[in-house]
């Protein structure tokens, strides 16, 4: 189910944290008052957890540390201005960030490195990941190119 007044909400706490006016901590405080009614919620929910560096509470960080969070942050940010319901297994992983997974000192000693790859795998392999929150590349181009993209929102800053 799509929870059109929550999307929008998580929209403005979202781009507010990418942007400044808002701390990683208190967009992911937003996330989590929301209804969970939209599995889009827990999933953006888990991925800011993972994003948010515990010393530096802003997102400003996150662009540094990996190439191509500026764009995987914009089709968040997309997927958040559309009617399409959240597609993906509902795991206990950050989805959106599963292609930076490395294994750890504790998952190696206890053996659990394994079973993480494996539940990445198959959660990755239920879509077109490159475009997750999409399920395909297909809704993205619908997306990017449809309604929302005519309606001229920017999605971030400098775009």
């Amino acid at each position: 189910m799509v929870n059109r007044s929550g999307r929008n909400q998580l929209f403005d706490a979202l781009r507010g944290a990418v942007v400044g006016r808002l701390t990683g901590f208190e967009c992911e405080n937003v996330a989590l008052s929301l209804p969970q009614d939209d599995g889009a919620f827990r999933a953006f929910c888990r991925t800011l957890r993972e994003m948010v560096d515990e010393n530096d509470s802003s997102m400003r960080p996150v662009f540094a540390k990996a190439t191509g969070m500026r764009k995987r942050l914009a089709r968040a940010l997309l997927f958040l201005k559309t009617d399409l319901e959240y597609q993906w297994p509902d795991e206990n992983l950050p989805p959106g960030i599963l292609d930076f997974y490395r294994p750890t000192l504790l998952d190696r000693l206890i053996r659990t490195k394994a079973k993480h790859q494996r539940r990445i795998a198959r959660f990755m392999e239920a879509g077109d990941y490159p475009f997750w929150p999409f399920i395909s590349e297909r809704d993205f181009n619908e997306a990017r190119l449809g309604g929302v993209a005519r309606k001229g929102l920017r999605l971030l800053p400098n775009q």
